[in-house]
C-alpha cells in the first residue's frame, strides 16, 4: 500500500520585524494548508487555502496585515472532504523588545445546510517590557463571536481575558489569570466554558534536584448571567520528582491534596470534595519497574443524602521489550477500589498487558480478570477479558486499525 503524503503545514506567523529598515510592502504569499498563530480565546485558524502577508504596510517595520481565505480541513486528518471555509483578515504591530498588538476578524462557515456560520472579531496585546516590572509578561484579549446560536442563549456574546505571568527563568514562577466568558460566547473549532467568570492562581517552585512545588487555586461563578448562578472554589497542592533523593535517589514520587467545593445561590446543590493521591515508581531489578499508588476521595453532601468516601489501590510493573523492530512492554497490574456510602461498591482487578510499537504499527494485548460486588442492580459479577488492538499509521494523525474485546462473565442479580 502506498504510503500518503500531505503538504507540511505553513504557518503564516505575525512576523517581528525589530532592527528593519525596509520602506517597501513585500507581500508574501502562502498556498496550501495554513496555519495563524494560537490565541486565548479564538484559537487557531487552520485552512487550505491563500495568505497574503502584507509585511510593513506603511512603510513601519514590524507591521502586517495577513488577509487569509480558503477550506478548512477535516477534524482529526489532513486529508478528505473540507469542513467548510473560513475567510478573514489579521492584523498586527510589534517592536523589538517583543511588545506586540494584534486585531482579527473572521468568518467561519461550517460544511453542513444545519449548520450556521459565525463572525469572530479579536483583539489583543502582549506585553514584556513594562516598566519597573521586569520579567513580567502581560497578555490580554477580548473577543465577540456573532451567529445564531450566541443570539439565543440569553447571554452576551463576548470573552474577556487577562493573564500575569512572572519570572520565569527563576526557581519561582507565578501567574494570575482573569477571565470573563458571556454564555453566547461560543467560538467554532474551540472550547471553553460559557457563561463563565474566573480568577485563577498558579504558583511553581522548583527546589533543587528537580523537585517542584505546585500549588493553584481557583475562585469562578458559573451561569453568572442566569436567575441561579453558583460559585466554585478549587485549591490544590503537588509535590513531585525525587522527594527523598538523598536517601532513595531513583524513587520518583508525586503527592497530592485537594479541594473543590459548589454551591448555587437558591440553596439547592452544596458538595465539598477532598481529594489526597500518592504515587511512587522506582527501578527494581533485571530491567523491571513497579509503580504503586493511592488515592482517598471524600465527599460530602450539604443538602442531599449523597455523601460517601472512596479508596483506591493500584501496583503494577513492567519490563522493557525488543523483539526485532518492535520495541515496548509486558507487565502485570492489580487494583482495589471500594466506595462507601452513597452507591457503595467494591471492585477488584488483576491482569498483564503487553504493548509493541514500531514506526509505523502499534500491537497491543491485555488479559484480565474484573470481580464486582455491591453494584446498584447487579450484586455481583465476575468477568474475564481478553482485549486486542492494532494499529497502522500512516501520514495521517489518525490511525487505521482494529480493537476487539472478548469477555467470559458470571453476574448475579439481574
Amino acid at each position: 500500500m502506498a504510503q500518503s503524503s500531505t503538504p507540511a503545514a505553513k504557518t503564516i506567523a505575525l512576523p517581528d520585524l525589530p532592527n528593519t529598515t525596509h520602506r517597501t510592502v513585500k507581500p508574501v504569499t502562502a498556498i496550501g494548508r495554513l496555519t495563524l498563530p494560537r490565541k486565548s480565546l479564538t484559537g487557531t485558524r487552520n485552512v487550505w487555502g491563500v495568505a497574503f502577508n502584507l509585511n510593513g504596510i506603511d512603510g513601519t517595520a514590524g507591521q502586517s496585515l495577513t488577509v487569509l481565505a480558503g477550506a478548512a480541513p477535516p477534524s482529526g486528518s489532513s486529508q478528505g472532504v473540507s469542513n467548510g471555509y473560513t475567510t478573514g483578515l489579521a492584523w498586527a504591530r510589534s517592536n523589538s523588545s517583543g511588545d506586540r498588538l494584534d486585531m482579527s476578524v473572521f468568518f467561519s462557515q461550517p460544511s453542513g445546510l444545519d449548520r450556521h456560520g459565525q463572525w469572530l472579531a479579536s483583539m489583543g496585546g502582549h506585553l514584556t517590557s513594562l516598566p519597573f516590572l521586569p520579567g513580567i509578561i502581560v497578555e490580554t484579549e477580548m473577543a465577540v463571536a456573532c451567529d445564531n446560536a450566541s443570539q439565543t442563549q440569553g447571554g452576551g456574546n463576548i470573552g474577556s481575558l487577562v493573564k500575569v505571568t512572572g519570572s520565569t527563568d527563576k526557581p519561582l514562577n507565578y501567574q494570575i489569570t482573569l477571565s470573563r466568558f458571556g454564555a453566547g460566547f461560543q467560538p467554532q473549532g474551540f472550547v471553553l466554558q460559557s457563561g463563565r467568570e474566573a480568577v485563577t492562581a498558579n504558583v511553581h517552585y522548583r527546589f533543587p534536584a528537580h523537585v517542584h512545588l505546585d500549588a493553584v487555586t481557583e475562585f469562578a461563578e458559573k451561569n453568572f448571567e442566569s436567575t441561579n448562578p453558583y460559585r466554585y472554589r478549587r485549591t490544590a497542592l503537588t509535590l513531585s520528582g525525587p522527594i527523598l533523593h538523598a536517601y532513595m535517589p531513583e524513587l520518583s514520587a508525586v503527592l497530592k491534596t485537594s479541594s473543590e467545593a459548589s454551591a448555587d445561590d437558591m440553596g439547592s446543590m452544596a458538595m465539598e470534595t477532598r481529594r489526597l493521591a500518592i504515587a511512587l515508581a522506582q527501578p527494581l531489578w533485571a530491567g523491571w519497574r513497579y509503580r504503586f499508588s493511592v488515592a482517598m476521595n471524600q465527599t460530602v453532601d450539604g443538602i442531599g443524602s449523597q455523601d460517601f468516601d472512596s479508596r483506591d489501590f493500584h501496583v503494577a510493573g513492567n519490563h522493557r521489550l525488543y523483539l526485532g523492530r518492535f520495541s515496548g512492554s509486558i507487565g502485570p497490574g492489580m487494583a482495589w477500589r471500594t466506595r462507601n456510602g452513597f452507591e457503595s461498591h467494591q471492585d477488584f482487578e488483576a491482569g498483564v498487558a503487553l504493548k509493541l510499537r514500531s514506526r509505523d504499527q502499534t500491537v497491543a494485548f491485555i488479559l484480565g480478570y474484573l470481580a464486582q460486588s455491591g453494584l446498584p442492580g447487579l450484586y455481583t459479577n465476575n468477568s474475564i477479558k481478553v482485549g486486542l488492538n492494532y494499529s497502522l499509521h500512516f501520514n495521517s494523525p489518525v490511525p487505521a486499525g482494529n480493537d476487539s474485546a472478548w469477555y467470559l462473565s458470571d453476574a448475579d442479580g439481574f
